[in-house]
């Protein structure tokens, strides 16, 4: 079970982009030497087509490499750029030398390591791709007048201009995949910073529930105590009216018991439970069994197993059914659904009533925030919901409209094995 998103290491993300980059260099010089074989050229093409299989077999090295690891330090990412310099340096000494276009590609590599590496290591980067194409002048290995052949200067031309090209598209394609590769993964780095935010305060509010349950429970029971004891005494000297405000003490008090320890329970059960896998219908049986409601109209379809807490996943959803008995008119039923979708079991609950503004709705689940009266509810059951469901993995939804009621759909991750 993942309680967070999986955030993909930035060293990862890194090499992806320069292994996909590489590919597309190696097809570029394979053309470079496709082409030049093809014009009929005194350079062999034995040497550029065993350079360019190199590079293939180290990028394969490299892609395994890097899958056996948790992270990929800055280091392997600049030796990659680094061989793919000297790759490209082997391939034009081997097709011409300086006076190959395609020599623009160096680009290519200055600009992957200005991305992806830090200030020192891209300097590195362009040092040796400057270097390395100063020594072309000194290691044409073919023929030097190959390129100075009848027709070979417009050719040459040409190539600059699909230099430029190729030298363009592998920049914009380069960086638009990193661009969405980190936006995505900063994306994920929110999300699951909103988790742990979550996860903490919901740890805060059990801490809380548990001691205010503790530290409040001698003196209500002092108090209780007390306001027996006055209405005996109120009783006994024929004061109705004041023995009924010492009744209406007793009342409160028993009243501030049941909070706090409902606070206490839900919150405890929810945080320090146990995650286990159990049939989604089980849970909602055992949510659905103290409530004992004629307007509940439970539609249990295809279900599946989900790894939840059981005990507070169900403190869960009763929450969410209670808030929608509260909400609807008296003759209205509350719905009650299960079914699969894809590889996501589902939990929906819908009511007819008078459903929330935009503004309420967006509040929805904040901690102890509620549109009912004083003393009748926490604003606590849609906050613990979605916690709950959060740290199983899924996710938690309400839809409401004014007038046209609420429904809210719990989707959790379905545990391998087939509907029941």
């Amino acid at each position: 079970m993942n309680e967070t998103p999986r955030l993909t290491p930035e060293g990862h993300l890194r090499l992806a982009g320069v292994l996909t980059l590489r590919w597309g260099g190696l097809a570029t010089q394979l053309a470079v030497v496709t082409t030049v074989g093809a014009l009929g050229t005194s350079y062999p093409l034995a040497g550029p087509l065993a350079v360019v299989g190199f590079g293939a077999l180290t990028n394969l090295a490299l892609q395994a490499w890097a899958s056996r690891r948790a992270d990929v330090p800055d280091s392997a990412v600049a030796a990659a750029i680094l061989l793919d310099v000297g790759l490209l340096t082997a391939t034009l000494a081997l097709t011409g030398g300086p006076l190959n276009p395609f020599a623009f590609l160096y680009v290519v590599h200055v600009a992957t390591a200005t991305l992806t590496l830090p200030a020192r290591q891209a300097w590195a980067i362009v040092a040796a791709a400057v270097v390395a194409y100063r020594a072309l002048f000194h290691l044409d290995l073919g023929d030097p007048h190959a390129m100075h052949s009848p027709g070979m200067m417009a050719l040459h031309l040409e190539g600059m201009w699909i230099a430029f090209v190729l030298t363009a598209v592998f920049v914009v394609l380069f960086v638009g995949r990193l661009r969405v590769a980190l936006e995505a993964r900063d994306r994920d780095r929110q999300r699951m910073e909103a988790l742990q935010e979550r996860a903490q305060r919901f740890a805060s509010l059990a801490t809380l529930a548990g001691g205010a349950a503790h530290e409040l429970a001698t003196p209500l029971a002092t108090i209780a105590f007390v306001a027996t004891e006055l209405e005996r005494a109120l009783a006994r000297r024929g004061e109705p009216e004041l023995v009924d405000d010492a009744r209406l003490v007793q009342r409160e008090v028993a009243r501030c018991r049941r909070v706090l320890e409902h606070m206490a329970s839900d919150a405890g059960a929810s945080f320090g439970e146990t995650s286990r896998v159990v049939a989604l219908r089980e849970v909602v049986a055992d949510a659905l069994s103290e409530l004992e409601d004629p307007r509940i109209s439970a539609e249990l379809g295809s279900d599946g197993p989900v790894e939840v807490p059981p005990r507070g996943l169900a403190l869960a959803l009763r929450g969410l059914v209670r808030n929608a008995l509260l909400a609807s008119p008296p003759e209205v039923p509350v719905v009650v659904r299960t079914s699969v979708v894809g590889d996501r079991v589902r939990f929906e609950v819908v009511d007819r009533g008078a459903g929330m503004e935009p503004e309420v709705a967006a509040r929805a689940g904040e901690p102890f925030f509620t549109t009912r009266p004083t003393g009748e509810g926490m604003g606590l059951g849609l906050f613990l919901a979605r916690t709950v469901v959060e740290r199983a993995g899924g996710r938690l939804d309400v839809t409401s409209a004014r007038g046209a009621g609420t429904t809210v759909v719990v989707e959790l991750p379905k545990v391998g094995g087939a509907d029941v």
